[in-house]
């Protein structure tokens, strides 16, 4: 692993110097390490609490376990399974953790959570690691913190870059506007691809194909028999034929688009 840079070492440090959690309050100061995957957020946030006599808390850790997240899969949306969309994370565990350090005391030990990727749960308690006293600051290092979701009238606008050049050159040679692009996003989370197609806003159905244990699935979203958006989990091709069907508008049968068996290429009305 590549060392953290100095200068935004340092830079953590002045944050950490310039003073408390909040006004007149003796709570040690909480910030946040934001980037990328892959771009040495975790790497920088624990050089920096080595440094500084921080606690260090990496959003990955706080993951709810795979049981709570199975649950929530079962009772509230299929993609809950997988780690890494909004809701599956243990904001009161992290909020507890939270409160535990900044609350703590010289000798106070405070279990910090250490989620196992590769098994895809959180690991025992007894394997965490362990923060003594009072930390000089929390650093939180995230992917996605304090991202808020856009409204539907925000997404109308292209914001692809090659969009919008492709939407100048129309009016500039005053020529028809090109078909906008169906929005779309994707992740890779170690083994799993994350795919989403759409806007799913004014859903009246769920459909869901393929099986959500084995980890290769997606959620479909409609309105009548038009589909507004698609979340996949390894399975690019109910992306792809997915984001085609949005673009199209065409009529599709909600009973050829749960069955696996059925072609995607033949699940029109």
């Amino acid at each position: 692993m590549s060392p953290a840079n100095v200068r935004l070492v340092d830079r953590v440090g002045r944050l950490i110097a310039e003073g408390p959690g909040g006004a007149g309050t003796d709570r040690p100061p909480l910030i946040a390490i934001v980037g990328a995957q892959g771009c040495g957020k975790t790497t920088l946030a624990r050089a920096a609490a080595n440094r500084f006599g921080a606690a260090q808390i990496s959003i990955d850790d706080v993951y709810l376990t795979r049981a709570e997240r199975e649950l929530l899969a079962r009772d509230v949306h299929p993609l809950f399974v997988t780690r890494g969309p909004p809701g599956t994370h243990d904001l009161v565990l992290l909020q507890g953790l939270i409160d535990a350090l900044s609350a703590a005391g010289p000798q106070d030990r405070s279990p910090i959570p250490d989620f196992d990727k590769r098994g895809d749960d959180r690991r025992p308690i007894a394997d965490w690691r362990v923060f003594t006293g009072r930390p000089s600051a929390i650093l939180i290092d995230a992917w996605c913190l304090g991202a808020v979701a856009e409204d539907a009238a925000a997404l109308a606008r292209p914001v692809n870059a090659l969009e919008q050049a492709k939407q100048a050159a129309a009016d500039i040679c005053g020529r028809p506007a090109p078909t906008p692009e169906v929005p779309w996003f994707w992740s890779d989370q170690y083994d799993l691809k994350l795919q989403i197609a759409g806007v799913a806003f004014d859903a009246d159905a769920l459909v869901v194909r393929g099986d959500p244990a084995a980890a290769k699935f997606a959620v479909f979203h409609l309105r009548g028999d038009r589909l507004l958006a698609v979340e996949a989990v390894n399975a690019a091709p109910e992306f792809m034929m997915g984001k085609t069907l949005i673009a199209s508008g065409q009529p599709i049968s909600r009973e050829k688009l749960a069955d696996p068996a059925v072609s995607m290429k033949n699940v029109a009305a």
